[in-house]
Order: C-alpha cells, then sequence, then structure tokens
C-alpha cells in the first residue's frame, strides 16, 4: 500500500508546488518516505509503505535512463518471474528489480498493452516525455485505487485519494446530491463516481492516456469464464481449484514483515489463515491473526471457530471486543481519513477497528477473507437449474441432503438460505417462480407434468399447487404481465423513511428505485449470477472500502479471493462443483482437506451481525446517537429527522434496514462536519 499522485498542465503552465502537498496529505498511506518529481508542465508524487522485500529497495517517483519515461505506482504484482522472463531481464546476483520498475519495462515494451501483461493489484501512472501523455490504469478488480480530476480546464490531476485532489485550487468540495441520496437509498453506485462534483473515479480493468488531444478512457480487460475446467474430472478439478488457491495465497504473503490476517471463524477467512500457515516457512514469524470477539452479543460470538484455527496452526491472536464500539463513534475516527461519505455504512465500522488493532501490532499486510462466497460461489442457484430443467427427482435429493446438512447447525448463529428450512420449502422457492412462468405463457402440459411430479416427490398436495396457481392458468398473459409489473413498481416505489421525501423527489430517487428488470423468462444460474456480480461493479466498490480503511492504519489488505486466475477458473466449472451433495461451496470444503480443521471444514452456520449493529449503536453509541439527532444540522436537508427520533427514541427491533439507514445519516452528519473542518473545504 503506498499513494501516488500528480499533474498534467495541458495549457503547459509549470508545475510547483502542488504535488507536494497533495503527496502531504497522504502521508499515512506512505509514511516511509514522500518523494515528487516535476518537469516543466508534469509531476508525479509518492508516498512509500514499505510491505514486499522488493519495495526495500524501490525509491519513486522513478525514471528510466533508457526512455526517460517516469513512473509512480502503488503496486504489487503476481507474475513477477513471467515479466523477467518475457523482458528478457537478466539481474545480476544481488540484484532486485522492484514490482514498479516491472510495470516500467513492460510499458517501454508494450506500451499501452502492457497492463495485459500485468497480474496482481495495481494503480499506477507513466509520463511519457517522447508522446507528451501520461499513461494510468488500475487492476482487474479495483483492489488499488484511482481518483482524478478534468477540472479547471486544461489541468489533470490524479491521486489515490480523493482529498489530494480537493486541495488544489479551483477543485470544488461539493457534494453531489444526486449521489448522496442513492446511498441513503441504499442504490449502488457506479464504480466510475464519487460523492463530489468535481472528482470521479477511474473503474476496475480501466485505463486512460491523457495527452494534447484530451483524455482517451477504455476497459482493458473483462471478466470471463475460463474454460480450463470443462475438460477436467471431478477430482482433477478439485486439486486445479486448490493449486490456484495455494498460489492466490502465496503470492500475496510477499512480505518483508510478519503477516497479518483477519480471522472471523467463517470458512473463507479460516481457509485462507491456515493456508497462509502451511505456506510459510518453518522459523518464520507465525501469521498474527485479528479477530472480533463479542462477550455481551454471544449471538454474534464465533470464538469456538477462531480457537479451532488457532489451536491446530501457528498463529498470533489478537482480539477486538467488538461489542465495545458503535458504528458513531467509530465514524468520529474514520472520517478523519475517508474523503466518501457513502464509504463507512453497515458493519464497516468493525474493520475499521480491526485494521487499528492491526496497526498496533506493527503489522503491514493484512489477508483477508473477502467475497470468498462470490468466486466459489454458494451455488444455491443449482436448485432451479434442475427446475428449469424438470429434473426434480434431482432437485428432490439434491435438498433432502441440504436440509440434512443445515439441521446439524440448526439454530445455531444464522444458516445460509435458513428460510428454506424444509425440503418442500426449498423446492417451493425454486419451482414455483417456474410453475408461475409456465401457468402464465400457457404452457400447460409442462405445468402439469411438473406439478403432478412435485406432488409425487414431497409433502406439497396437487390441490394446493392449483389453488395457487389457477388464476394464471386462466388470465391472459398480458393481463399477468401488467400486473406483475404493477406490482413490483409499487414495491421498487417505496423510499426509504428515513429520506425528506421533498429531496427524494427533487433527485427522481422514487423513478430510480421503481427502475427493475423482468427476469421471469431467464433461467437463474450459479455462474450467471456470479458473473454479474463481478460485473456490476459491486466487487469493486467493497474493494474500496477495504482499500480506504487499511490505508488509514498504514497497512495493505490483501485479497487471496480476488486472484483473477482462482476467480475465472471457478466461474468456468460446473455449478454442481459449488454445490455437490447438499454442501454448499463444495469444491473448496474438499479441497482444503488436511489443511483446515473438520469443525471448520464442514461448518454450514454464519453469523448474523445485524445484532452486533443494534447493540453498536443503541447500548453503546445510544447517548451519542441521540446528542446528534438533536443537533442535526447538514444533513437535514437530506433526512426525515422526525422519523429518525421516533426511531431512536422506541429503540424497537422493527427492522434491521431502519437502523442502518440511522446510524447512514448520523455518520454523514459527522462527515460533512469534518470535510467542513478541513483546509482544502
Amino acid at each position: 500500500m503506498s499513494g501516488i499522485a500528480g499533474i498534467y498542465y495541458l495549457d503547459g503552465r509549470p508545475v510547483q508546488e502542488e504535488v507536494g502537498r497533495m503527496v502531504d496529505v497522504m502521508k499515512h498511506r506512505g509514511p516511509d518516505e514522500q518523494s515528487t518529481w516535476t518537469n516543466g508542465s508534469a509531476g508525479l508524487g509518492h508516498c512509500m509503505l514499505h510491505t514486499t522485500p522488493e519495495s526495500l529497495h524501490a525509491s519513486l517517483p522513478r525514471e528510466s535512463a533508457q526512455s526517460g519515461c517516469v513512473i509512480t505506482a502503488d503496486a504489487r504484482i503476481d507474475n513477477r518471474d513471467v515479466l523477467i522472463r518475457d523482458l528478457q531481464l537478466s539481474p545480476s546476483t544481488g540484484q532486485v528489480i522492484p514490482d514498479s520498475t516491472l510495470i516500467l519495462r513492460a510499458y517501454e515494451e508494450w506500451g499501452q498493452d502492457c497492463v495485459d501483461h500485468l497480474l496482481g493489484a495495481f494503480s499506477f501512472a507513466v509520463w511519457d516525455p517522447r508522446r507528451d501523455s501520461l499513461f494510468c490504469a488500475v487492476d482487474h478488480l479495483g483492489v488499488k485505487q484511482f481518483h482524478y480530476t478534468r477540472t479547471p480546464p486544461q489541468c489533470f490531476a490524479f491521486g489515490s485519494e480523493i482529498k489530494a485532489l480537493l486541495l488544489l485550487d479551483k477543485v470544488r468540495c461539493t457534494i453531489d446530491e444526486e449521489k448522496l441520496g442513492e446511498a441513503l437509498a441504499w442504490i449502488s453506485r457506479a464504480p466510475d463516481s464519487t460523492v463530489f462534483e468535481d472528482v470521479e473515479r477511474l473503474p476496475p480493468a480501466h485505463a486512460l492516456r491523457v495527452g494534447n488531444d484530451g483524455v482517451r478512457m477504455w476497459q482493458y480487460w473483462e471478466v470471463e469464464p475460463s474454460r480450463e475446467a470443462r475438460s477436467l474430472t471431478e477430482q482433477e478439478c478439485t486439486r486445479r481449484f486448490k493449486e490456484l488457491f495455494t498460489e492466490a495465497v502465496r503470492c500475496r504473503l510477499r512480505s518483508a514483515f510478519p503477516v497479518g490476517a483477519e480471522l472471523s471463524g467463517g470458512l473463507d477467512s479460516s481457509f485462507v489463515t491456515c493456508m497462509a500457515d502451511n505456506l510459510l516457512p518453518e522459523g518464520d514469524d507465525p501469521i498474527r491473526t485479528f479477530s472480533l470477539i463479542y462477550d455481551e452479543v454471544p449471538s454474534c460470538d464465533e470464538r469456538e471457530y477462531i480457537e479451532e484455527v488457532v489451536k491446530n496452526k501457528n498463529t498470533k491472536p489478537h482480539y477486538v471486543c467488538g461489542d465495545k464500539i458503535g458504528p458513531i463513534s467509530s465514524a468520529q475516527k474514520m472520517y478523519e481519513f475517508v474523503d466518501d461519505g457513502r464509504i463507512g455504512a453497515g458493519n464497516s465500522f468493525l474493520r475499521w477497528n480491526v485494521y487499528a488493532k492491526a496497526e498496533k501490532a506493527d503489522v503491514r499486510v493484512v489477508l483477508t477473507g473477502t467475497d470468498g462466497d462470490s468466486t466459489v460461489s454458494h451455488g444455491t442457484e443449482r436448485f432451479a437449474e434442475l427446475a428449469a430443467d424438470e429434473d426434480w427427482e434431482v432437485l428432490h435429493e439434491l435438498a433432502q441432503k441440504y436440509v440434512k446438512n443445515l439441521d446439524r447447525e440448526r439454530g445455531k448463529y444464522a444458516i445460509h438460505g435458513e428460510d428454506d428450512d424444509s425440503v418442500e420449502g426449498v423446492i417451493q422457492k425454486a419451482g414455483f417462480p417456474y410453475l408461475d412462468y409456465w401457468a402464465t405463457t400457457g404452457q400447460w402440459q409442462t405445468f402439469l407434468r411438473s406439478a403432478h411430479k412435485i406432488s409425487s416427490l414431497c409433502d406439497i398436495s396437487l390441490l394446493e399447487i392449483y389453488r395457487r396457481f389457477w388464476k394464471k392458468l386462466l388470465a391472459p398473459e398480458f393481463v399477468v404481465r401488467a400486473r406483475v409489473r404493477s406490482a413490483v413498481k409499487q414495491e421498487r416505489r417505496k423510499v426509504p423513511p428515513v429520506v425528506d421525501s421533498d429531496f427524494a423527489a427533487a433527485i427522481g430517487l422514487p423513478e430510480k428505485l421503481s427502475s427493475y428488470r423482468d427476469d421471469i423468462q431467464e433461467t437463474p444460474s450459479v455462474r450467471k449470477n456470479q458473473i454479474e456480480k463481478f460485473r456490476s461493479g459491486l466487487i469493486g466498490t467493497e474493494l474500496q472500502h477495504y482499500d480506504t480503511h487499511a490505508s488509514a492504519h498504514s497497512i495493505e489488505a490483501r485479497h487471496p479471493f480476488m486472484d483473477i486466475r482462482l476467480l475465472q477458473f471457478c466461474m468456468g466449472m460446473p455449478s454442481k462443483m459449488s454445490f455437490q451433495s447438499g454442501w454448499t461451496r463444495a469444491i473448496m470444503r474438499e479441497a482444503m482437506e488436511g489443511i483446515v480443521p473438520e469443525k471448520i471444514r464442514w461448518r454450514v452456520a454464519k453469523t448474523n451481525m445485524s445484532d452486533v449493529f443494534e447493540h453498536g449503536l443503541f447500548d453503546v453509541d445510544g447517548d451519542l446517537a441521540q446528542s446528534l439527532l438533536s443537533d442535526l444540522d447538514l444533513m437535514t436537508k437530506f433526512s426525515d429527522k422526525a422519523h429518525m427520533r421516533e426511531v431512536l427514541a422506541k429503540q424497537e427491533r422493527r427492522h434491521e434496514f431502519d437502523f442502518t439507514l440511522l446510524a447512514s445519516v448520523l455518520s454523514k452528519e459527522i462527515w460533512i462536519e469534518k470535510l467542513h473542518d478541513k483546509e482544502y473545504c
């Protein structure tokens, strides 16, 4: 983790002290060294956090004696050996090639196509004096951050953090109210947006070039399923998954300092921690684990699983008492560093405190298990795939095994898919949408055949099915579709009650919420849903949160499940490899035999963190929340203060959604207050 910054004045005026100020405001990202380079109308800056052994030998920005190109980079390159070979570099004995040097040499060799040769996490800019242009790029999934502004005209400036841009002259610290309103309504934000009108974000897997002809941006990569798994047997597929997961963890262990790991006790963080321990050479410092524990909220305490890893692996455990911290008090600390007020919602305050603990333990690299769910996939959409194919016997058998597995830990923490608490519940959830579709579209033979088969397999009578769908069987298709669309629009049109109704109308929030997709004719698919999630930008948003929280504590967060080699392999697997014999994420469980304790390898329960959030908001931060709401000022325009006062006063556990939105509004009040205190706002 480091910080980068730069300016290019297209009108030729010289860069002066601006880059130095941009770097200085991001010193927390790179406390080891802050440096700048300027030459006429171009300037680059860097703040260095030493993490890898090679970074100890790097000094940035770096100018190439060969081409005159200059690079600044926040990067970890995972295919170093391949690049050294392909670039025909022959380092002499004792010579160390930093990752940034490999990127610079790749640019000199392949130009803007250099990104096609890079694997890892990176955000970089190269000034090319031969073309009077600036080339910039961000890694495939957006692990590293790159913000930029084109204000004022004839100026292009960039930085790892928004604050580096807001301090520039004529870059306004003006909040985009439409984006803020969307955040309050939990509308996913576009990957190229920030909450400030003058600042944009370079999306994942994008590059841009700035020259005399302006700014040109393009997407250089899109996630696609690998074809590799198609020709493999199940055993070969499992073996290959293990190889790729091992490599994903191995290349993220490259560190000149002790490595930390988040350890929640869940599958993802436990699998990463156990694999990391297996890969560390004997005699190295043990993995330093960081875990949240909850004495006062036992429903969320997973110590029995955390301790299972700690006692079976060589770790040095650290614990954070998650029931002693709250979302509002944590926001007061977070927004000293966090620029975008949309970051910090929900339970992210817990992550913030974990990184604070890691910083005190002198850890610079922390491994996470983030989004293993998305990469490997629970695979429960397979039920719907089988229903679409009318494979009711296989669906029924799979549902029986699934429910049996759930019953092993029923009532313990939360269960993935706990709404499907019976075989009949699983079949109804997966199969009834197809019965509805076949009835609606006049496919009566298919409907009758499937209805009889469902009734013969489980405790759902034909009479019950007919009672549920007889209107659909008789009503014309266009009438039913009109009713469905109307119902969906009515439901989606509701604006969260904490949002001020006049403000919501002014930014068109009801219309935004009413948009929907009619997916009834599409077959739900394990892999399709997986691909869509990664293409939607949701993952990049989550990774942005990690980057922001970790960098504030001079830490680099590394995510093995975000390795694109592993990701694309998983997307190319048959869906049954994710969901088999009633086990979600089956291939991962199978591949980690002998590495992960059995108690964890076969667990199905998962903590429901809503109890922690309510405890933090009401029991830890209750007085602070009351005080903040009473004095609410800056968020008054955007929120319904009367509704929030009612929710907070009653403190009824009515619905988690109210509480998270209430905390979101109060946190954003703190965020705007902190912004107004900054010299650049």
